[in-house]
């Protein structure tokens, strides 16, 4: 179970941050979710979210 969060965080965080890199012009203190989600690599915030959502269910 604990490797199943860790890993689900892991994922989310490294979905983020990736996403972060990607996107340079945009920041994610100022823009909201849904602008990153209608870029080229905008499939990492979905899978972020869904990865840190079963991370909190397990």
């Amino acid at each position: 179970m604990k490797k199943t969060v860790l890993a689900g965080v892991g994922v989310g965080v490294a979905a983020f941050t990736i996403s972060d890199v990607v996107n340079r012009e945009m920041s994610p203190v100022s823009e909201t979710v849904s602008r990153f989600v209608n870029t080229g690599a905008g499939w990492l915030v979905p899978l972020g979210l869904v990865a840190i959502a079963l991370a909190a269910a397990a």
